[in-house]
């Protein structure tokens, strides 16, 4: 099954949103943390899980972006596209548990659940339409 052009958009967009996230919090988490008036620094054991996690996200950015360019490749990018977006759900149980983040964190959330209903959509739709 070749791409559609809206799966190709979701797919780079996740992709990228995944390597951009990615990157920037396995290079400078405590700098782009206090954009959102968090301080990492004060306990290197949560710097260190953002970093890890960061990493997972940077990883999981490349195999979406490489998969675009594979016609027949579909099924794996978007079931990782979903995956990715369980950060939205996390996001979502956390604000439950913890509390209402600043809103950087909140639009953050906000784009992280509209990028993995999509991604859901194209997965549902793939599995329906093969």
């Amino acid at each position: 099954m070749n791409k559609s052009v809206g799966l190709t958009v979701i797919l780079l967009a996740a992709g990228l949103t995944a390597l951009g996230g990615g990157s920037a919090l396995l290079l400078a988490p405590a700098e782009w943390s206090a954009m959102a008036s968090t301080d990492l620094t004060l306990d290197t054991n949560v710097l260190v899980a953002t970093r890890l996690s960061a990493g997972l996200l940077l990883a999981l950015g490349l195999l979406i972006v490489a998969a675009v360019s594979v016609p027949t490749f579909t099924y794996t990018p978007i079931a990782l596209s979903v995956a990715h977006r369980a950060y939205g759900i996390s996001r979502g149980l956390s604000t439950w548990l913890d509390g209402l983040p600043t809103e950087l964190f909140i639009q953050t959330g906000i784009v992280e659940w509209t990028m993995g209903l999509l991604s859901l959509y194209f997965l549902l739709r793939r599995r329906i339409v093969k």
